[in-house]
């Protein structure tokens, strides 16, 4: 059974906006700036049966569920998680290696260098 997401959610995480908007399996987090993404490393993600998961593992959830989910800031696409990523992998500093994760180009990588 395929998974399908609904969504429309906006968030607050430690002062930071974002809105989670998508439909059927493409999911986009729109961050109100790239400071964001360092509020959400300290987000705990709901417990799992038998694993208790952390942001570092969200790639591969959503991309063991055939689910995308794009990290993206006014001045657009930033990153692509889950299957979208296309077995990407990225390794970010303070966090290593991370698989099904692709950078959406060398302007987002700068953006991000600039605010990390």
């Amino acid at each position: 059974m395929a998974l399908s997401i609904e969504a429309n959610l906006d968030l607050v995480i430690d002062g930071q906006t974002a809105t989670l908007t998508g439909s059927g399996r493409v999911l986009r987090l729109m961050l109100e700036s790239t400071k964001t993404l360092r509020a959400l490393r300290s987000v705990s993600l709901p417990i799992l049966p038998g694993h208790a998961p952390t942001l570092k593992d969200l790639p591969g959830l959503l991309a063991e569920q055939g689910l995308t989910l794009e990290l993206a800031d006014a001045q657009g696409l930033l990153l692509t998680l889950g299957k979208g990523a296309q077995g990407g992998g990225l390794t970010v500093p303070g966090w290593g290696r991370l698989e099904h994760v692709a950078l959406a180009g060398k302007r987002a990588a700068l953006r991000l260098a600039l605010n990390a």
